[in-house]
C-alpha cells in the first residue's frame, strides 16, 4: 500500500513515527512516540481509503473498539479522518510482544499443549465478552496473526477490520469474509456468520497450533497430525469446535471454555478457573474523570466525595491521582501514620476506596484489567493538562467549576477551548452553589447537566444531601451494575476531526 510515513514523520502534530511494525493489504501499523506524553508509545494504523465505503468500514472499527472495554482487547486513543491523500489513522495501545503467528514460527511450529490450552482459555474469555454485547459482536477473523502474545503470556485480540454486530434478521453477510483455513464454512458460502462462527475459528486456530501448522480442519487423518502431547480426551473438543454445521458446535464461548478447563495446567487449574470466572463476569469498568476548570475549585475534594459515595453503594471503586498533585500522600500519612510506623506505598485504602498515587507505574489498561466497578480519575486542573484523552473517553466526564461570579470566566475559557467537542455529554459540578447559581450557569452557558454540591467538609463520610445529588447522576448505573444489565463501555471519545 502507499504510505507517506517515514521515521520522524509526525501525525496530528503529536505522534512521531519510530518505524513500521506490520503491514497488510490496505493498512500498515507503525510504532509511534507521543510528543505530548514523553516516553509514551502507541501503535498507529494507517489505512488507505479509496472510497466512502472503506472510510465507513474503518470508522466503524474505531467506533466499535472505543465502545469495547476488556483487558484482552486494545483501546483506541485517537482517530484521524482521511487526509488529502486518502489516508486515515487510528491510534491505539501498543502491545509489547509478538503475534501468535511469529511466536509459533520462532518455536519451530511446536508449542506445549498446556500453553496452547492457556491461549484457548483466554480467547474464550474475550469471545464471551464480545458475544454477550448488545448486539453481539462477531469477530470473524480468528487466526494466529490476529492474536498478540505479551511477554507475560497474556493474549490480545487485534484487528477488528471485519468484525460485525450480529443481526438475527439478516440471512447472509453479502460478501465472504475471513481467512482461508480459519474461517467457518458459512463464511465461505456467504451465509450469516454468528457467534458460533468464532468458535469454529477458535477450533481451527487450536488445530493449527497443535498440528505443527499442518491442519486447520477435520479430516479422516487429523488425529495423526496432532503432536504427541495432545491427550486423547482433547480430540473430541477439537472435533466439536470444528463441526461443519454451527448447530453441532458448542453453543457458546462459555461452554467451550468449560470444555477446555480440565486440560489447563494442573498446578494452575485453580487460578485458571478463578481467572476465567472473573473474566466471564466482566462487564467493564465505568470511568469517572473529574477535572477542574482552574486551580482551587475543589477538584480533588469532589473526586474523593464521588469515590466514597460509590463505595458506600457497595461497588468496588478505586481513585487514581492524575493531576500532578500529591494530595494522596498527605491523605495516606494522615490515615496510616497515626501509630508512628508509617511506610509510604503506591496504594492504600480508606473506607473501602483504593487510592492509587500519581507516581504509581500503571497505565489505564492495567487499571481496567483489575476489575473495578468504577475507576475515578482525579485529573486536577484540566486546562493545564497536555492530554485529555481519558477525559473525553470517560463514561462520566465531570467538570468542576466555581459558582462565584468572578470566577465564572474560568468556566467560559474552558468551554471556549473544549466545549464544542463534547459539551452535551459532560456533567458540571459546582461545589457550594445554591439552586439559583445553578440556574444562572445553565442559562448563561447553555448547559444541560449542572449539579450543585452542598458543603461537605468530610469527603470520606456520608452526607444525606450530597448522596441525593449524586444518586441523580449515578444511581441508574449502580442499580444496573448489580443486576448485570448494563455494560460499562467507554464511549466518550469523538469519531472524526
Amino acid at each position: 500500500m502507499k504510505s507517506k510515513l517515514v521515521p520522524q514523520s509526525v501525525v496530528g502534530g503529536r505522534y512521531r513515527v519510530i518505524g513500521r511494525i506490520g503491514a497488510g493489504g490496505m493498512s500498515s501499523v507503525y510504532l509511534v512516540e507521543d510528543d505530548k506524553l514523553k516516553g509514551k508509545r502507541w501503535a498507529l494504523k494507517e489505512t488507505v481509503v479509496p472510497d466512502k465505503t472503506a472510510y465507513r468500514n474503518v470508522a466503524e472499527e474505531a467506533e466499535m473498539l472505543i465502545r469495547l472495554n476488556h483487558p484482552f482487547l486494545p483501546r483506541i486513543v485517537d482517530f484521524f479522518a482521511p487526509d488529502e491523500d486518502g489516508l486515515m489513522y487510528l491510534v491505539m495501545d501498543y502491545i509489547e510482544g509478538e503475534t501468535l503467528a511469529c511466536y509459533f514460527a520462532r518455536h519451530n511450529g511446536k508449542l506445549p499443549f498446556k500453553a496452547v490450552v492457556g491461549y484457548g482459555l483466554q480467547l474464550c474469555e474475550v469471545l464471551h465478552y464480545l458475544h454477550t454485547r448488545n448486539p453481539p459482536v462477531v469477530y470473524r477473523d480468528m487466526k494466529p496473526s490476529n492474536v498478540m502474545v505479551t511477554p507475560q503470556g497474556q493474549i490480545r485480540l487485534i484487528d477488528f477490520g471485519i468484525a460485525r454486530r450480529f443481526k438475527p434478521s439478516q440471512s447472509d453477510d453479502t460478501i465472504r469474509l475471513g481467512t482461508v483455513g480459519f474461517a467457518a464454512p458459512e463464511q465461505y458460502e456467504g451465509q450469516q456468520s454468528e457467534t458460533r462462527s468464532d468458535l469454529y475459528g477458535l477450533g481451527a486456530l487450536l488445530m493449527h497450533l497443535l498440528s505443527a501448522g499442518r491442519a486447520t480442519v477435520l479430516s479422516p487423518q487429523y488425529e495423526r497430525l496432532l503432536q504427541d502431547d495432545v491427550p486423547p480426551g482433547f480430540r473430541p473438543v477439537l472435533a466439536k469446535l470444528l463441526q461443519y454445521d454451527p448447530k453441532d458446535r458448542y453453543s457458546s464461548a462459555e461452554q467451550a471454555r468449560n470444555a477446555l478447563l480440565p486440560f489447563a495446567q494442573p498446578e494452575a487449574s485453580g487460578i485458571a478457573r478463578q481467572s476465567a470466572a472473573a473474566a466471564f463476569a466482566w462487564i467493564g469498568t465505568a470511568v469517572v474523570a473529574v477535572g477542574g476548570v482552574s486551580k482551587g475549585v475543589g477538584t480533588t475534594h469532589t473526586a474523593i466525595v464521588i469515590a466514597h459515595y460509590l463505595a458506600r453503594r457497595k461497588v468496588r471503586v478505586a481513585i487514581r491521582e492524575c493531576g500532578g498533585e500529591e494530595a494522596f500522600a498527605r491523605i495516606e500519612s494522615a490515615y496510616e501514620g497515626l501509630d508512628g510506623q508509617f511506610q509510604p506505598t503506591e496504594r492504600f485504602a480508606v473506607n473501602g476506596v483504593e487510592y492509587i498515587k500519581g507516581h504509581a507505574d500503571l497505565d489505564m489498561q492495567s487499571m481496567l484489567a483489575e476489575g473495578y466497578d468504577f475507576l475515578v480519575l482525579d485529573l486536577g486542573n484540566v486546562c493545564e493538562s497536555n492530554d485529555l484523552s481519558e477525559f473525553f473517553r470517560a463514561n462520566f466526564p465531570i467538570v468542576v467549576a466555581s459558582g462565584a461570579e468572578w470566577r465564572q470566566q474560568d468556566l467560559r475559557r474552558f468551554l471556549q477551548r473544549y466545549g464544542d467537542k463534547e459539551k452535551g455529554n459532560w456533567k458540571y459540578f459546582i461545589p457550594l452553589a445554591n439552586r439559583r447559581t445553578v440556574r444562572d450557569i445553565q442559562k448563561s452557558f447553555q448547559l444541560r447537566s449542572v449539579t450543585a454540591l452542598p458543603f461537605h467538609p468530610d469527603p470520606f463520610a456520608a452526607g444525606i444531601e450530597t448522596n441525593q445529588r449524586l444518586d441523580a447522576v449515578f444511581a441508574d448505573w449502580i442499580a444496573s451494575k448489580g443486576k448485570g444489565g448494563r455494560t460499562f463501555s467507554r464511549f466518550g471519545m469523538r469519531i472524526g476531526r
